[in-house]
C-alpha cells in the first residue's frame, strides 16, 4: 500500500449528520463527500458507530460508494501502525486485527510498535503535528522504538525531505514535527535541516 497523503480538508459534521449521509438520505452526492471526508488522511474521526456503518458498506452495491468506504478503512488500517487510539478503534470494531503485514501496535495487550518504514513517515509528521499529546506520543513512542535516539536512516531521510518540500503545508507540519522531535528528545544525534522558509 502506498503512504497516506494527508490533506487539509472541511470538517466533518456532527454524528447525525455524518450516519443521515452515510445511510443516503441526503443524496447521493452527500454520501460519496462524506465517505472522503471521514477517510483518516482527512479527518480525524474515532466514533465506532461511524466506522461500523462505514464497514457495512463494503458490501454496496454500488462501486463508488464500496471503493469509498474500502479506502477509508484501508487507510484507519495503515494509520492503526503507529496510532494506538486507532488501533484500539480497529479492536473494537473487531476488523484486521489479524492482518501479519501490519503488525499491529495494539491488540487489547501492551502496546507493540512496528519498526517505522517509509511509509509510515506522513503518518509520522501528522501526528507530531497534531494538538493531541497522545498523538504526539505514539509518533515518539513509534519513532525512538529502541531506544532513545536511533531511527531508521530511510525514516529520517523521508522526514528531512518533508521538512525541505516545496509544498507549503508538508514543509510547516514537517518543520514542527522536527521541533518536536528536537524537544523531545535534546540528546539525540538528530541530522535533520530544516529548509528556510521562501
Amino acid at each position: 500500500m502506498e503512504p497516506l497523503c494527508y490533506h487539509d480538508d472541511k470538517p466533518l459534521p456532527p454524528k447525525d449528520e455524518i450516519l443521515r449521509r452515510l445511510a443516503g438520505r441526503a443524496g447521493p452526492e452527500a454520501r460519496l463527500e462524506i465517505l472522503r471526508l471521514l477517510c483518516p488522511c482527512r479527518n480525524t474521526c474515532r466514533d465506532a458507530e461511524v466506522w461500523r456503518y462505514m464497514i457495512r458498506l463494503y458490501r454496496h452495491h454500488l462501486p463508488e460508494v464500496r471503493e469509498g468506504a474500502h479506502h477509508a478503512v484501508g487507510s484507519l488500517r495503515e494509520r492503526a501502525r503507529i496510532d494506538t487510539q486507532t488501533a484500539a478503534l480497529l479492536h473494537e470494531l473487531a476488523v484486521g486485527p489479524d492482518q501479519r503485514r501490519h503488525r499491529w501496535l495494539w491488540t487489547g495487550g501492551d502496546v507493540e510498535y512496528p519498526k517505522p518504514v517509509k511509509n509510515d513517515v506522513p503518518t509520522i509528521i501528522e501526528m507530531l503535528a497534531s494538538d493531541d499529546p497522545v498523538e504526539q506520543d505514539d509518533a515518539l513512542r513509534a519513532l525512538f522504538r529502541n531506544d532513545r535516539y536511533h531511527v531508521a536512516r530511510a525514516v529520517w531521510r523521508e522526514i528531512e525531505r518533508a521538512a525541505r518540500s516545496r509544498d507549503p503545508r508538508l514543509r510547516a507540519k514537517a518543520t514542527i514535527a522536527v521541533r518536536r522531535i528536537r524537544s523531545a528528545r535534546p540528546g539525540a544525534p538528530l541530522s535533520l535541516a530544516i529548509a528556510p522558509q521562501p
